[in-house]
């Protein structure tokens, strides 16, 4: 027996469609729309709501890359522990509430968008719903502690919660070593960052997808420019840059690419 996904009770994946719209609405320039998806973020998964606590532990599993599988397998208990104290009648109102909310203001066809860890999402939902029988229930988290474990040979590391006092320590140190160096909007950037932890990552996500938006615009001029028209070379490297921008459209931000817009907002700075 295998507990059926209902996407529209899983609240991270609500979650997902909604940063996905809002990453749409910024690059079309739609601010009607951008509006409309980040007040509904904002009303409804807010540090006061319980679709925010378990928002964040979802979190807490797809964050994770670099686990063994003893920390992996104890990552699981500790999520459907804390899943269990969870007020689950408040929950399912408040999905109720931002499912209407979506249906209202986006439309019903608002979740057919494609969020790449939907597997992932599905398989812890169905985890923390504890209603499958014993042994189906042991070999899906099974499969699914090993594949974090495999993941730990990745290289890309994702962003991951920082303390009251790594980050302050990390602001002390960041303003005295690159202060000086970073262009305006570089420093603007990593302050963004750094503080997204704070909040969830809202504001941030906001910020780095207009600040997308703006680079796709400036480098798109750049290739236009006569004399970038007559060195091939030059051109050919150009619309590969536009190619990386327009590809961070469906990747989520990581320590990677966030190195990858600081050069090219230098890059564009310089031109």
């Amino acid at each position: 027996m295998k507990l059926k996904h209902n996407k529209k009770r899983n609240t991270a994946f609500l979650y997902e469609v909604l940063v996905r719209h809002l990453t749409k609405s910024v690059i079309n320039n739609d601010q009607e729309k951008k509006s409309v998806v980040t007040k509904i973020i904002k009303e409804h998964f807010n540090k006061n709501t319980m679709l925010y606590k378990e928002l964040e532990i979802y979190r807490a599993i797809t964050d994770q890359k670099s686990l063994d599988y003893h920390l992996a397998e104890k990552l699981i208990f500790e999520a459907k522990r804390t899943y269990a104290k969870l007020d689950k009648e408040s929950i399912f109102r408040e999905q109720s509430n931002l499912i209407k909310n979506i249906n209202k203001n986006l439309s019903k066809a608002a979740y057919q968008v494609f969020v790449p860890n939907y597997k992932d999402l599905a398989s812890i939902y169905q985890i923390l719903q504890d209603q499958l029988p014993l042994k189906s229930k042991m070999i899906l988290e099974e499969g699914f502690v090993r594949s974090i474990a495999t993941n730990k040979t990745e290289k890309a590391e994702g962003m991951k919660p920082i303390t009251n006092i790594v980050y302050k320590t990390f602001v002390k140190n960041f303003n005295k070593q690159y202060g000086e160096s970073l262009l305006q909007e570089q420093i603007l950037l990593l302050n963004k960052y750094i503080t997204s932890f704070s909040d969830g990552g809202v504001d941030f996500k906001v910020y780095m997808n207009e600040e997308i938006a703006r680079l796709e615009s400036m480098v798109s001029l750049m290739l236009e420019r006569q004399d970038v028209q007559q060195d091939d070379s030059i051109k050919y490297k150009i619309e590969r840059i536009l190619e990386t921008i327009r590809g961070f459209n469906n990747k989520e931000v990581d320590n990677l690419m966030l190195e990858q817009v600081l050069k090219i907002q230098k890059l564009v700075k310089e031109f």
